[in-house]
């Protein structure tokens, strides 16, 4: 039922931006206390709107597109905003079949080349003075651009441009969002003019990567994401083939490279789990490593991934009126939801403060539907969360084998959620282990 009329009930906070100051001075506090105290739907300001109930944190989500709209004001401005609207079903519909290639045939393809190769690769980032989170980035976005375009041998050293230029991405629009420079449209954003540089030069460099792909035709089993892209696609389908490549590297080195933080923080924080994930991992030779024999560290990255999600929240924008539970919604008006206080809820994971990766043996999905949301749900869910999930427990089996790992105690770490979920200024990481 509508409640006509009426407003949910939040903080009276000021007129024109509501409870935001206080939000903005402590995020997760805020979002927690305020849970307690006005229930599973919160107004933190006139237009802007959170919801913690699962079901329709679900139905949010699964409505994306439709009456919902994900933003990337970081990148985009108002007119490119509204030229992806207008190209937004062919660009799902190629979205939707990086989705297939991640689901079959390309991850298997991938992540074969990739068994023998973590080990080394873990190498190249070895030692303990740089920071956490950026060696944990430039590890998984080079696996990610390998999965993109990193299956023809000839172009190797492209490669390796390519992560370079996707990690220039990220760092740049990250800190655009981090000072929130996008929100300030008519002073200067030097920070955003940086992102928005290293974005037109990354989608220059993946056209003419595809334009030489083109030139090697390759008739056989598609090698990478790109060759499957190129295969189903039309020739007039290379701005979407680069957005589709484009979106694939800029997550990579966002997302997963945060939760290897984590995972590294979690390793080191914990001497039974670590021996009880090295003791597996040891059992499989490393150019043979079966995730399927790995049950145990895929149940301490699934555990990792529901205290520290990267992705700790989630917003959209309605795109026409509507209601979430019973309260109307305005076109333009934001909807936030939080998977990090719905993963620590003890109403839906019981000692939901404790990290037990026991409670993954056994039980394939959690125990209550749309409570865990490491990679978002809905037609935006992550299309990678399968290959991502096997990277992480790839990585994690080689970091806990092969390699000494030397950082603080998670309990000592300072977090910040501006943007990702991310442990701040730790420096550390691993070393490999004396033979």
């Amino acid at each position: 039922m509508v409640v006509s009329g009426k407003k949910a009930p939040g903080p009276r906070g000021n007129w024109l931006v509501g409870d935001m100051e206080s939000y903005l001075a402590d995020r997760i506090r805020w979002l927690r206390t305020t849970r307690k105290e006005y229930g599973d739907i919160v107004r933190l300001a006139p237009g802007t709107m959170v919801v913690h109930d699962p079901e329709l944190a679900h139905e949010i989500l699964a409505r994306t597109n439709d009456t919902y709209l994900l933003e990337t004001r970081q990148l985009a401005g108002r007119r490119q905003r509204a030229a992806a609207q207008a190209r937004l079903d062919r660009w799902m519909a190629m979205r939707h079949g990086m989705w297939q290639g991640f689901a079959g045939h390309l991850t298997e393809t991938h992540l074969a080349r990739q068994m023998a190769q973590a080990g080394p690769l873990l190498d190249r980032h070895a030692g303990d003075d740089r920071d956490l989170v950026d060696r944990c980035r430039a590890t998984t976005g080079r696996l990610i651009v390998d999965f993109c375009v990193g299956g023809d041998p000839a172009y190797s050293t492209l490669a390796e441009e390519a992560a370079v230029r996707a990690d220039l991405l990220f760092t740049s629009a990250q800190a655009a969002l981090v000072q929130q420079e996008t929100r300030h449209r008519f002073l200067r954003r030097p920070l955003a003019s940086a992102a928005a540089k290293a974005n037109a030069e990354l989608l220059r460099f993946l056209g003419d990567l595809i334009a030489a792909r083109r030139t090697r035709h390759h008739a056989g089993p598609p090698r990478d994401l790109l060759d499957a892209l190129l295969q189903e696609s039309r020739p007039d389908d290379t701005e979407v083939i680069v957005s589709v490549l484009r979106m694939a590297m800029f997550a990579s080195h966002g997302v997963p490279g945060a939760a290897l933080a984590w995972i590294v923080l979690r390793l080191a924080s914990d001497p039974r789990v670590r021996e009880a994930v090295r003791v597996e991992a040891a059992a499989c030779p490393a150019g043979g490593l079966g995730l399927d024999r790995l049950p145990l560290t895929t149940a301490f990255v699934r555990e990792t991934l529901r205290m520290h999600p990267p992705q700790w929240l989630l917003t959209r924008t309605a795109m026409r009126r509507t209601t979430i539970g019973g309260y109307r919604i305005r076109p333009g008006q934001e909807v936030l939801i939080s998977p990090y206080l719905m993963h620590r809820d003890e109403r839906f994971w019981p000692r939901a403060e404790r990290f037990e990766p026991e409670r993954w043996h056994g039980a394939p999905t959690p125990l209550r539907r749309h409570t865990y949301l490491p990679f978002g749900s809905g037609p935006r869910i992550c299309p990678g969360s399968r290959l991502a999930l096997a990277h992480l427990t790839l990585l994690t089996a080689r970091l806990a084998a092969d390699h000494v790992i030397r950082a603080p105690h998670i309990d000592d770490v300072d977090v910040t959620c501006d943007g990702l979920l991310l442990p701040a200024g730790v420096r550390g990481g691993w070393s490999e282990a004396a033979t």
